[in-house]
């Protein structure tokens, strides 16, 4: 399942495993019900499944003046007062219900995502940054800055190179991951290990689409290597077919049809709908959209 927690806590450390995992606070008596389940709703058609309610105001304090309706130990910055004393308490249960539903379908079967971004960062946004429902939410992309993938229905994940060591390319399905079920591996980042870059030639090699942006993969980040090593491996990449190479992130979208690769779930004319699709193992397809 992939996390995402709502906080009340004095302290949270947050770390991302994947682009899925993620923590956000809500400010006391700040956010409303129809706040909690936009930024869910947006969380959800992130790929994010399973939102955790964390937080409880307390009748104790550190100060012996604490009074209703509690202490709050982030006082009126980061928290929710998640019981009886929070006015909107009334409607916990309808909300509740209402996330559990939408949970439990975004749970079914495995994800199949369309897509695969490469993005190696040791400085994340924490919790205290701007969050992902801030960027998805006004049509903004985070790292992958064109619009044109997401507006046209693909769906796709960040993650660090070195998750390419966990998964395997399926000749069948021609997708990489049996959970997440890739048709393609995007690269747009200056910086990339030697040794990543020799595990995506061997999943290309299989048969793994790969497309690269402009001067993607020229930069190793560790000194143990050179870029020249690099750009040894980048260059057998390149010579393979289906491996493609663009001059701007605007040029992936048309590059992806001609490679044959369209949305699983793909939308046609302007919009702004955002989807998630899982698939269970009776071949059972199920789509949220928001």
């Amino acid at each position: 399942d992939t996390y995402r927690v709502w906080a009340g806590a004095a302290h949270i450390k947050d770390t991302l495993y994947s682009s899925e995992t993620a923590c956000i606070f809500g400010a006391e008596y700040f956010l409303t019900e129809q706040d909690y389940i936009k930024i869910a709703n947006l969380q959800f058609a992130g790929g994010i499944n399973r939102t955790i309610w964390h937080g409880h105001a307390s009748s104790w304090g550190p100060v012996s003046n604490t009074r209703w309706p509690g202490y709050e130990g982030m006082y009126s910055g980061l928290s929710s007062r998640l019981d009886s004393r929070e006015p909107n308490s009334k409607d916990y249960i309808e909300m509740n219900n209402y996330f559990g539903r939408v949970q439990r379908l975004l749970r079914e079967g495995v994800s199949r995502t369309d897509l695969g971004i490469l993005r190696l960062n040791y400085g994340e946004r924490t919790e205290y940054g701007i969050t992902y429902a801030d960027y998805i939410g006004n049509h903004h992309g985070i790292y992958w800055q064109d619009m044109s993938l997401q507006d046209a229905g693909y769906t796709y994940d960040y993650f660090a190179p070195d998750f390419l060591n966990l998964v395997e390319y399926d000749p069948e399905t021609q997708t990489l991951g049996d959970t997440v079920g890739y048709q393609a591996i995007l690269l747009h980042q200056q910086r990339l290990p030697v040794d990543a870059a020799e595990r995506l030639l061997t999943l290309a090699k299989q048969g793994l689409k790969v497309i690269l942006v402009g001067d993607a993969a020229t930069i190793t980040p560790y000194h143990s290597e050179t870029n020249e090593e690099l750009a040894a491996v980048v260059n057998e990449l390149k010579a393979l077919d289906n491996v493609v190479v663009v001059d701007t992130e605007a040029d992936a979208y048309p590059a992806l049809l001609e490679m044959g690769i369209t949305p699983r779930a793909e939308l046609i004319g302007t919009n702004q709908i955002l989807t998630q699709v899982r698939e269970d193992e009776n071949d059972n397809l199920y789509v949220y959209a928001y």
